[in-house]
Parts: structure tokens; C-alpha cells; sequence
């Protein structure tokens, strides 16, 4: 190696520590020994109010590797957690643009909210959609007690903690653009019938029911295969993004300003369907002599969005493509758009339906903080913060007046061809949250390498919430653009509504932390935290949340110096107890109702009054989570192989839950902490790098597995316990869901079946089900009380997955670079509820033909039949379907441009990259996509007609200059 002299030469390898040299005249040969990086021990990992060496954390605390995650296009800040931290399981709960994700840190913490606290640069957080993923510079997930305690009230469901990307002092300006362009596309249909199918199912469905064919179904085989549904709702829609981020530093500043703007519009409906999101930032700080430092976190965000109803079985686009009869053309020979002259109204053209929506809904959201710190004494350190978040939010729907009727104004054509009267909504949100925090942090170290750190707090914060909602009918014009409240037509029905409303609750909060290291082998943590709330009552609205820690460094005995094979091995515990506030701000109060008619005088006058109808409970309080946790952080082979291993068990007590108040009262049941519920899980990541030369590769993988258990509902000793039924669905018309006493919450629940009945002697054999005959369904009378009814259902399926897991492959060889994520769940079931069996001419699954003829023909589907007396499609196991999947999330390209011809130019980096999401999923779930979110904690994993999401291909392009 030649080198001229003052030049820098640096030396690295995987597993081991970088290492630079300056070159000197006189320097002809160079010994260089490089040490194990053991990665990262010395990291400085975010744990809430501070940071602590990966070394010497005691606690569960997970930290995303967030230069992976955003290296290939990342929608929402969500996406970066699925499949790639250990006991964090998250879905996505439409695959609309803009739509939510729900996250679960070790499972469901509570029969009521289980949603994570998130904390952006020490800002609490009621959501982070707000924020571009390309801002952010690292994620830590608080998963155990011992880490969130210091979050009291608000840190049972595990913690969030995001730190957005800042400027160094002394660094040199730089300016990096990101941007990609893409194109989505659906990537499965549902096998349904054909047109033919379809009448020839229908003509046999009405001859079982003594009914002649209906007209324009008489001749199956000359319809062919009619109109594919799904083909005409879906479509290929673009999507972009584009940020950019300027950085620069003095010797007694920094700063960091950045924008961008995202757009993506719906494979369903397109722009019917868009979110685009605007960001602005910019974080600076200031040193002001040696002990002053000051600084601020400014974000502002507009997002616009319009939306399409998703994901319930009554009105969405995607449940009347799959229930719509493949007869009915999308349009008429004259351009109108067609109606069905076969199905129930409550499935019209979802094409039309689609033409029809105009829900834009625009929030502008300024998120931000200012602080500063000062050293009162070299030990000592004093910081004071204050923290805003304010939104305003406001929704625009308008219905317009349509009719496609071959005559229109004919009082006899079907309602699903007409609306007479247009209709608008307004509606005016505003959200506002301050936050005022004070710390004191002291650090000390000691001769013997012990150290000693302490910080102590005082939290203040106060959330108002704002609406307000008009709407009238009859508007001037049909036309969205100028639809006003004022313009109105001066004829009835012009009935003008209003409402509003308010919320308001406030915390404080104090809390002290203190971590103790002994040497480099021991580290002891402990955490104490006192809350109160306005959202509780009179008489529990204070409480202390205690948590202890411990992690020893066996690598530091002597005896473990023989294995030189294990660089580091850490054995942790902790103990911890903390809260759920999420139970909303006025649940102690009586509930009282307008419209309550009173009877004074003797004339018998009804005199319209409010009256409470649920009883007041001033003895509320938070839901308490205590957990216990015990773990392994290892790392083998000079740091190239890494794994960290939990497990842990968190008792939540106090759930609120509705007790029946006996008849006398005359009042409902306020929500009281009666209930309890029990996860108990283990999670596992595992990591490895290698490589030789210009080849260098990684692996790592993950896999969480939790048991989630209901162990009181707060019946009464002398009581029978009430479980909690929940997931009503149309095509079953009962629900599917039942929370109790030792079962997983939302368990699912039903009939259990046997079969179909083969011959009528059979099923009239049979006489717990005295209206079936041949080709209906066998349900199994569980009591053997000779009866099919309630008291028979079961435990069908249950929605919470066996264990879940990500993996992650990523190589570079020389200026190419390729990464593979591939994300899954395994054991979870997932109810099919988007067909409507409860209309008897609505599509049909191709698992239909199937169906029962005659004896011996099948005895897995029943017969078709426009008369049911059995009630076949009741809820049973015949609609679980295993919802396991692996799915490839991820597969990305990448080439970066020779420095040599960069430096040419002015730049320091060019990287030009393709990837794929969703590329490909490996399932049996027959829907349309097995990631099933939730619509409430009470309600997982049932298919109402989920949207799916999409395939997506982008190109894009990293710059630094």
C-alpha cells in the first residue's frame, strides 16, 4: 500500500472496531490490531428522559435498526417496526392510503385500549402520522415494566420512543435528497362465480325453495362470464415521495431543516382514495459558554385525504365487488351506470358507489418543543422543556343527487338506483396538548469505576379537544366544488342539523430514576413514579408505580476468561408496575341523555327533560400492569454473531369492565376496574455479519411468542360470570367473538360442526335440528339437551397468533447493494365474514360448486337454498379459515456511484435503487389479503371485506451533497 505523507488510511473488518491512521514520512511499516466491536456495546440507546450504553441497560429494550428500515421506501413510521423488533406485532388495519396501523408491544394489555405511548424528541404523542420516516434517526420500544415505570399512568402497553434526525456541532453543510416514484397494483383476486355459475347456483337455490327462475336467468350457459368485479374496482395507481434534509454545525451550534412531500393514491377509487403529506422541520441548538445549552424541535404537517368507506361488511366498495352478481354490467349501453335487478339494496354498484363518495378530510398539525438545559454545577445538570402538539382538523362529505333509473322519477324503481336529495357535512376538529417537564440529572463517577446517575422530574400536561359538526339537504348545486351550508334550496326536505362537543383532562406527575453501575459488571436500576389525572375519580386519582432492575456482565468474571468464544454475555431482570389511562376523560361520571319525557300537572303535560341512565363510580382508576421479566443479551465469534433472548409474564388488574347492576337499581352499569387479564411470552432475535473482501453480508431474524388469557370479569361470588360478546356480523347475524374467563380476549365463538346431513332420513333422525333436511348443515349439540341453540357454542378459532417473526438479509458487494425482508405470522385464525349470506342472490366463493347434490356428492359444503330454515351460514367453524402467512415485504437493489466520479461533480453519494413490497405472501387464507387488522381491541381478525395491500414496485434515489 502506497500513501503519501499526512494521509489518512483507515482499517476495518466486520465484527471489529474501524480504526484511522495518519501516514508519517518516516513510517514505513504499520502494525495494526484491530478490536472486537462486540456490537455496539458502547451504543448510547434512548430510554425515556435519557440514554444509557447497550452494555449496561437492564431492561427489555428494543432498538430498530432504522437505516435498514428506511433504506427501502417506508409508507408511515409504523411500517418500520413490523417484523423487525421482537415482541412488537404490527398490522395494518386497511390498505387504504393514509390508514392507521395497530401496534401491540407483547400482546393485548387490556380488554379496552392496548395501544402504545409514543414519544417524539420528549413529546408525548396521540398518533405519528405526522411524521416523514425519512426523518427519523432512531426508534427504541420500551417492552417491560422496569423501562416504561417511568411513564407511570401511561406506560402499561409499552412505550414508543422516536429521536428525528438533528444537525453536529462542527460538522460541514449537507444536503441529502431522497425520492422515489412507484406504481401499485392489486396482487390477488377472490375465485368467485362466473355469470353462468352464478344463475345456475341461483336457478338451484330458488327450485329448493319452490321458486321459479329468475327472469334473465333462464339460460345460464349464454351469459358466459359476465362481469368480473374485482377487475373493475381495482386499478394500478402511482404513488411518490420526495424529501430533503440540510445539516450543518459551528463550534457551538447545530441545526438540521428538512421538508417533504408524499402522495399515494388508492388501488381503489385512485384520487377517490389519496393521502399526500406535506412536512416541514427544523431542529436546531445553541451552546451559550459552557453551561447553557438551548434548544428546539419544530414539525408542521398538512395532510389531505380523501377517503372510501373500508372494512365492514354493509357498505364498502370491496364488499359489494365480491357480493355484486357477475350478471349485472358495470354500465348501460347509454353510459349510465347499471343496478342489479337481483340483489337487495344494500348492494348497489360499487363502481357507482365509488363515482358517488366525496369524503376529503384536511388537518394541519404543528408539533413541537423548546428548551433549555444549564450545568449548575460540573454534576449537575438542570433542563426545563415545553412541548405543544395542536391540530386542526376538518371534513368535508358530500352525498349528491343521482338517478340511474331506466325512468326516472318512477315511484316504484329500487332504491339502490336513486338518491333524490343531496347532502352535506362539515365537521371542525381542534386538538391541543401542552407539556411543561423539569429534570434534575446527577452523574457521578467514582475511583473503582462505579457510576452513579440520578435524574428527578415534575411533569405537567393538559389535552382539549374541540368539534363541531353541521349538515344540511337540498344544496343549490349538485356540483362538490361549490357545495356550501348557506347555498340551500329554499324547498323541503331542507332540515339544517348541528352539534358539538368537548374534552377536556389533565396530568402531573413526579418521578425520580436511579441507575447504579458497578464497574463495568453490575448495573442496578430503580424507578419510582406518582400520576394524577383528571380522567379518574374523586377518590383514585393519584397512584405510584414502582419498577427495579438488574443486568450482571458474566464476561467480567474471571472464570469466563477461558471463553474466548463469547465476547459478551449479560443476564437481566426486572419487576415493575405501571398504568392504563386510556379509558377516556369523563368515565367516572353519571351518563345522562337528552329526551327524557316527564308528566307534570294534572293535565298530564310531557315536558321534555335529560336524566342520567348509568350510575356515577367515584372510585375509578387506571388499569395496573405488573410485569416480570428475565433476559439474555450475547454476543459470539468476535462480534459477529449477536442475540438477545426475553421472557416475562405481566399480570394486568383493575381492566374496566361492566358489571349488571341488579334490576332495582333502574339504572345502567358504570365501567368499574373489576377485571383482569394474563400475557406471558418469549421473544428471541438473532443476528449475524460476515463477509470477505468487497463481499459483506448480514442476517437477522426475530420471533415473539405470547399467550394472552382473560382471568376475571368482576362477576360476583354468588354470581355467573357475563363474558362479553362482540363482532356482529350481517351475514351470520350473530356474533363472533366472546371475551371470558379462561380464554384469550376476542376469542372466536360459534357452532361446531359435524358435516352434512346425507339423506333427509338422516337429518330427521336427528331431532336436535328439526327443520334440516338432506345437504343442510350438521351442527353438534355440545350439551346433548336434544336442542340447537346458544348454550351450544364453542371456541372455533382463536385470532391471536402462535408466535409471529421477521427476517432480514442485506449484502454488499462493492458499490451494489441488495436487502430481502420477509414478515409473518403463524397459528392465528381469521373469520370470513364478507360474504352476505344473509341476502339470498348475492355472489357466491367458487367453493360453492362444491356444494351438496345428493347423497354422497360432499360433506363439507351444504346444499343452496333460497329457504334456510336451518340457518346454514350461522356463525361456525365452516368461515375459519387458518390465517398464517410469510410474506416477502421487501426486496430492494441498490447501486452507489464510484466516489472517484462523484468527487468530479461535487457530491458525496448517488445510490439509484428498485424495490418491490408485498411481492409475493405465502398463505391459505382464501380472502383477499391474510393481514387482517382490528376494528377495536374486542374485534381481531375478522374479514368484513378487507381492502387489501398493495403490490407496490419503486425506483428512487439517495443524494448527498
Amino acid at each position: 500500500l502506497t500513501a503519501e505523507s499526512g494521509a489518512t488510511v483507515v482499517f476495518s473488518y466486520i465484527g471489529y472496531l474501524r480504526k484511522e491512521l495518519t501516514v508519517a514520512n518516516t513510517v514505513s511499516d504499520l502494525k495494526v490490531v484491530l478490536q472486537p466491536d462486540v456490537a455496539g456495546l458502547e451504543e448510547a440507546v434512548v430510554i425515556g428522559y435519557g440514554n444509557q450504553q447497550r452494555s449496561k441497560i437492564s431492561g427489555a429494550v428494543t432498538t430498530v435498526d432504522i437505516k435498514e428500515a428506511t433504506s427501502i421506501p417506508v409508507l408511515r413510521t409504523e411500517q418500520a417496526l413490523q417484523g423487525r423488533a421482537a415482541g412488537v406485532q404490527v398490522t395494518q388495519n386497511s390498505g387504504q392510503p393514509g390508514s392507521t396501523q395497530t401496534i401491540r408491544i407483547r400482546g393485548l394489555g387490556s380488554i379496552n385500549n392496548s395501544d402504545p405511548l409514543f414519544i417524539v424528541d420528549g413529546i408525548p404523542s396521540g398518533g405519528i402520522d405526522y411524521l416523514n420516516p425519512s426523518d427519523i434517526e432512531s426508534i427504541s420500544i420500551l417492552k417491560d415494566a422496569a423501562s416504561t415505570a417511568i411513564y407511570g399512568a401511561r406506560g402499561a402497553n409499552g412505550v414508543v420512543l422516536i429521536t428525528t434526525k438533528k444537525g453536529s456541532r462542527g460538522s460541514k453543510a449537507n444536503l441529502t435528497y431522497d425520492s422515489y416514484v412507484g406504481m401499485q397494483e392489486p396482487w390477488k383476486f377472490m375465485a368467485l362465480l362466473n355469470a353462468a355459475e352464478y344463475a345456475t347456483l341461483m336457478n338451484e337455490s330458488r327450485a329448493a325453495a319452490g321458486l321459479a327462475a329468475l327472469p334473465g336467468l333462464t339460460d345460464p350457459a349464454s351469459l358466459g362470464q359476465g362481469t368480473n368485479w374485482q377487475e373493475a374496482m381495482f386499478q394500478r395507481a402511482p404513488m411518490s415521495n420526495h424529501s430533503v434534509l440540510y445539516t450543518k454545525g459551528t463550534e457551538t451550534s447545530s441545526m438540521a431543516m428538512g421538508a417533504s412531500h408524499f402522495s399515494q393514491d388508492g388501488i381503489i377509487g385512485g384520487e377517490k382514495g389519496r393521502f399526500e403529506r406535506t412536512t416541514f422541520r427544523v431542529n436546531s441548538e445553541q451552546q451559550a459558554g459552557e453551561r447553557i445549552k438551548a434548544g428546539q424541535n419544530v414539525t408542521f404537517t398538512n395532510i389531505n385525504r380523501s377517503a372510501l368507506a373500508v372494512n365492514n361488511e354493509f357498505a364498502t366498495p370491496v364488499v359489494r365487488a365480491l357480493n355484486m352478481d357477475p350478471v349485472t354490467p358495470v354500465t348501460r349501453p347509454d353510459g349510465q351506470y347499471a343496478y342489479t335487478d337481483y340483489i337487495d339494496s344494500d348492494i348497489v354498484n360499487p363502481i357507482n358507489q365509488i363515482e358517488q363518495t366525496y369524503d376529503n378530510w384536511t388537518t394541519n398539525r404543528f408539533v413541537g418543543n423548546v428548551f433549555g438545559e444549564m450545568d449548575l454545577t460540573p454534576n449537575l445538570k438542570f433542563r426545563s422543556s415545553v412541548n405543544v402538539d395542536l391540530a386542526l382538523g376538518s371534513q368535508n362529505i358530500f352525498l349528491p343527487a343521482y338517478d340511474l333509473a331506466l325512468f326516472p322519477g318512477d315511484p316504484n324503481r329500487p332504491a339502490t338506483e336513486f338518491r333524490e336529495v343531496n347532502s352535506l357535512i362539515r365537521a371542525e376538529n381542534k386538538w391541543s396538548t401542552w407539556q411543561w417537564e423539569n429534570t434534575l440529572t446527577y452523574s457521578k463517577e467514582f475511583k473503582n469505576d462505579d457510576k452513579l446517575q440520578v435524574i428527578a422530574g415534575y411533569s405537567a400536561l393538559e389535552s382539549r379537544s374541540t368539534s363541531i359538526t353541521a349538515s344540511r339537504d337540498s344544496l343549490a348545486t349538485n356540483d362538490p366544488t361549490y357545495a356550501f351550508l348557506s347555498n340551500s334550496l329554499n324547498v323541503e326536505p331542507q332540515i339544517p342539523r348541528a352539534s358539538d362537543g368537548i374534552s377536556e383532562t389533565a396530568w402531573i406527575g413526579q418521578f425520580v430514576r436511579a441507575t447504579y453501575d458497578l464497574g463495568k459488571e453490575w448495573s442496578l436500576m430503580g424507578t419510582l413514579r406518582y400520576d394524577g389525572s383528571s380522567r379518574f375519580g374523586l377518590n383514585n386519582r393519584f397512584g405510584l408505580f414502582p419498577s427495579f432492575s438488574a443486568a450482571w456482565n458474566l464476561t467480567e468474571r474471571p472464570w469466563f476468561d477461558e471463553k474466548d468464544w463469547i465476547d459478551f454475555f449479560k443476564v437481566r431482570g426486572s419487576w415493575g408496575r405501571n398504568g392504563n389511562a386510556e379509558i377516556g376523560d369523563y368515565a367516572y361520571n353519571p351518563v345522562i341523555v337528552n329526551g327524557l319525557n316527564y308528566t307534570l300537572g294534572q293535565e298530564q303535560t310531557q315536558i321534555i327533560g335529560s336524566g342520567p341512565v348509568a350510575i356515577a363510580n367515584p372510585d375509578l382508576k387506571w388499569e395496573t400492569g405488573e410485569q416480570i421479566n428475565f433476559g439474555v443479551d450475547a454476543d459470539f465469534l468476535d462480534g459477529r454473531w449477536n442475540l438477545i433472548f426475553d421472557i416475562y409474564e405481566k399480570n394486568t388488574i383493575d381492566m374496566l369492565a361492566y358489571v349488571p347492576n341488579p334490576g332495582t337499581a333502574g339504572l345502567d352499569p358504570g365501567p368499574s376496574n373489576v377485571a383482569s387479564a394474563s400475557n406471558r411470552g418469549a421473544e428471541l432475535a438473532v443476528g449475524y455479519q460476515g463477509g470477505e473482501g468487497d463481499f459483506t453480508y448480514n442476517l437477522n431474524g426475530n420471533i415473539s411468542a405470547y399467550r394472552n388469557e382473560v382471568t376475571d370479569l368482576g362477576a360476583p361470588v354468588d354470581s355467573l360470570n357475563q363474558p362479553i360478546y362482540t363482532g356482529n356480523v350481517f351475514g351470520s347475524g350473530d356474533f363472533v367473538a366472546i371475551t371470558d374467563i379462561g380464554l384469550p380476549i376476542a376469542t372466536f365463538w360459534g357452532f361446531e360442526t359435524a358435516g352434512i346431513y346425507q339423506t333427509d332420513e338422516e337429518a330427521m333422525a336427528d331431532t336436535s335440528q328439526v327443520n334440516a333436511v338432506a345437504g343442510d348443515v350438521i351442527f353438534v349439540d355440545q350439551n346433548g339437551d336434544g336442542v340447537i341453540n346458544n348454550e351450544d357454542k364453542v371456541v372455533i378459532g382463536n385470532p391471536h397468533p402462535d408466535f409471529t417473526y421477521g427476517f432480514t438479509a442485506g449484502a454488499k458487494y462493492r458499490n451494489f447493494d441488495v436487502t430481502l425482508f420477509l414478515q409473518g405470522s403463524h397459528g392465528n385464525d381469521i373469520y370470513k365474514g364478507m360474504f352476505r349470506y344473509d341476502l339470498n342472490t348475492t355472489n357466491l366463493p367458487t367453493s360453492a360448486l362444491d356444494r351438496w347434490t345428493g347423497e354422497g356428492s360432499t360433506n363439507e359444503a351444504p346444499r343452496v337454498t333460497h329457504a334456510d330454515l336451518n340457518q346454514n351460514n350461522r356463525v361456525s367453524d365452516r368461515f375459519i379459515e387458518d390465517g398464517s402467512y410469510l410474506r416477502v415485504k421487501s426486496l430492494m437493489v441498490g447501486y452507489t456511484l464510484p466516489s472517484e466520479i462523484l468527487d468530479r461533480v461535487g457530491i458525496s453519494k448517488f445510490r439509484i435503487y428498485a424495490s418491490a413490497n408485498n411481492l409475493f405472501t405465502l398463505t391459505k387464507y382464501t380472502g383477499l389479503d391474510p393481514e387482517i387488522g382490528t376494528r377495536g381491541t374486542l374485534e381481531i381478525g375478522i374479514d368484513r371485506g378487507f381492502y387489501p395491500s398493495p403490490r407496490i414496485y419503486n425506483l428512487g434515489i439517495n443524494v448527498t451533497f
